[in-house]
């Protein structure tokens, strides 16, 4: 006999997300369906849409700041990190940490997606999705 594996189709649940700066984590789940057979990974990689990685959302790598507490220089970077699903796992979230800095600011927005799968594995319908960070500092919007 012969079996088929199936390692399945991997996107995400949703296409928008929306959630609140004090919150301090976008939680993304990720799905695989039609299959799960045999452990497969994907990438996924942030995008900055009006939201700006380290400022709004992630964590700053390394600044420096002059005497008035401004940034002079920093490195910064956006996530692209690998996403792995075990055999039978059929769900995973992404947790990404919100720059919670008491600022009134309009909402903004920032991209997630998914690329490169292996082993057999294939995107699915939603490989993309927005996430809309909500203020709740104050009354601008």
């Amino acid at each position: 006999k012969f079996f088929i594996l199936e390692p399945g189709y991997i996107g995400f649940e949703e296409t928008i997300y929306l959630v609140k700066e004090s919150v301090g984590k976008a939680e993304i789940k990720v799905l695989r369906i039609n299959g799960a057979d045999g452990r497969v990974t994907v990438r996924y990689r942030t995008k900055d849409i009006d939201a700006i990685a380290t400022r709004d959302y992630e964590r700053r790598i390394f600044s420096l700041k002059n005497k008035t507490n401004k940034d002079i220089f920093s490195i910064s970077k956006t996530v692209d990190q690998e996403l792995v699903f075990e055999h039978g796992e059929i769900s995973k979230v992404i947790a990404i940490p919100i720059v919670n800095d008491l600022e009134a600011e309009k909402d903004e927005s920032f991209a997630v997606e998914l690329y490169k799968p292996t082993d057999g594995a294939q995107l699915g319908k939603h490989t993309k999705t927005v996430v809309t960070i909500i203020n709740d500092d104050g009354t601008e919007n």
